[in-house]
């Protein structure tokens, strides 16, 4: 019987909190905002929301429509299979496995480095963080979305608050449109704007990852309401970030906030609501940075998991939980706490900074899913092209993924252009071109396994990201109670 995950578990709520909630909003107005407008010099950050969220949806539109017609854990990987070929699906999977461990692992050293302000080194909080995931990893999707969604929840209501503050207390003493004006992004620095908006929306791709769990449609409900409210959602936080220091000082003051010379957005709270308030935000930072951490992790065990079935990573990988667990990817869960442990103890062991952990990881996990994106544009065009596919337009089948590869591509032009900037590098360093050498070293290493697949395994190369799960045929504990 064919292992699968827990069947038509999660709904449209239950994905959106994924999505939503590995873009960790909170980090994105505590760190992202101002590191944006510090970084960039660029007032237009809100205009810049505006113009990223259709990119975005164009990006994710194909994707979407064909992970609907192949549900699979492995998304990114499946989509390019079916789309342009099993060899590239696996080097799309090997990417896809880059991406999302690195991302996750970046938030250990976020996380550590922040706990370790108040008391303790930054791994032993990393440690106790992976240890509370690796649990929740053993877990059902169903019951993590819980879990999730209480803490998004708390996140969001912060994020009203912040916007309530901050237009409370304007800088000029009226609410000012600067910052929203187009013209504001006709400016040298915009670039490295759009590229930092579309690395803080990563994750709105990661309900496809869950295809197989989602009732149907929910994935690609989820996915797309996710981006077309999360743009306008940091447009509107940017916004009132101008709205507070003043849209001739919004720069400056985020410099000076991240420089440690000046009040951040949490002490905004404190200053309108009380300092209670700035601790309970804090602690909220916390729960989400665990949040993102929980549906990164879970992503990367689905795409370890999806793999695993058809024999692209050991089998063994692909076991899955019974009883209370019925439908978790346990083992591919495993595997990632496994490598997680294995990046922080070697950074522990050189003893880099857990910052430098978060800021080299996460540019690596979002340029590579910004780059899976770009292919699986390719992929859905030559996917309905080749006449596969159900009843979708014209729109979903031609016009989205056509305008996703031209401006995705323009995208991740400008990311890999601007690496230095994304990781705090002077202009002339090289090191920079560690990050896209790391992604096409893989790219490579998944192209050389699909042609030794090709060559030994036939049987398994074809079947590349054709796996679809099948109730009647599923071993699933909890269907082995129903009498037939």
């Amino acid at each position: 019987m064919t292992r699968v995950l827990a069947l038509r578990t999660l709904g449209a709520p239950a994905l959106w909190v994924y999505a939503v909630g590995a873009s960790s909003p909170m980090t994105v107005l505590v760190g992202g905002l101002p590191t944006m407008y510090a970084s960039s010099g660029v007032v237009g950050v809100p205009a810049g929301f505006l113009l990223i969220t259709p990119i975005l949806l164009a990006l994710l539109v194909g994707y979407v429509a064909v992970t609907q017609q192949v549900p699979h854990p492995a998304a990114f990987y499946a989509v390019v299979a079916q789309g342009i070929s099993p060899t590239a699906g696996i080097a799309a999977g090997f990417v896809g496995l880059l991406g999302y461990n690195a991302i996750g692992i970046s938030l250990y050293g976020l996380l550590g480095y922040n706990l370790s302000q108040l008391a303790g080194s930054w791994w032993v909080w990393a440690s106790a963080a992976l240890a509370f995931v690796t649990l929740r990893g053993l877990r059902s999707g169903g019951r993590n979305a819980k879990i999730m969604g209480c803490f998004l929840a708390l996140e969001l209501g912060v994020l009203l608050v912040y916007v309530l503050a901050a237009f409370a207390s304007p800088a000029r003493g009226h609410v000012e449109f600067a910052s929203l004006s187009p013209a504001k992004l006709l400016v040298s620095g915009v670039a490295i704007v759009l590229v930092f908006m579309l690395a803080a929306m990563t994750g709105t791709e990661t309900p496809g990852a869950h295809g197989e769990e989602a009732q149907p449609g929910a994935a690609r409900r989820a996915t797309l309401i996710a981006a077309a409210v999360m743009g306008p959602m940091y447009a509107l936080l940017a916004w009132a970030m101008a709205v507070h220091a003043g849209s001739d000082h919004v720069v400056d003051s985020a410099g000076a906030f991240l420089a440690g010379h000046g009040p951040g957005p949490l002490e905004l709270l404190g200053a309108v609501y009380g300092s209670a308030v700035t601790h309970i935000s804090n602690l909220i930072l916390v729960t989400s940075i665990v949040t993102a951490m929980i549906a990164f992790h879970s992503t990367g065990a689905r795409y370890t998991f999806g793999m695993a079935r058809e024999g692209v990573l050991p089998k063994g990988w692909a076991a899955v939980g019974r009883g209370e667990r019925d439908g978790a990817p346990w083992a591919a869960s495993l595997v990632q706490t496994v490598i997680a442990s294995g990046v922080i103890g070697g950074w522990v062991v050189l003893g880099w900074s857990p910052m430098v952990l978060f800021t080299w990881l996460s540019t690596i996990g979002a340029v590579s899913i910004l780059t899976l994106l770009v292919v699986s544009s390719v992929a859905a065009l030559k996917f309905f092209n080749s006449g596969a596919g159900g009843n979708e337009g014209v729109f979903v089948r031609r016009a989205a993924p056509m305008a996703g590869l031209v401006f995705g591509f323009l995208v991740l032009a400008m990311a890999l252009t601007n690496v230095n900037a994304l990781l705090s590098l002077p202009p002339d360093s090289h090191l920079s071109l560690l990050v896209p050498g790391v992604i096409v070293a893989v790219a490579v290493i998944g192209a050389m396994w699909g042609r030794t697949l090709r060559r030994d395994r036939p049987q398994t190369w074809q079947g590349t990201g054709a796996t679809i799960a099948d109730p009647v045929t599923a071993d699933v504990t909890r269907l082995h109670e129903l009498e037939m």
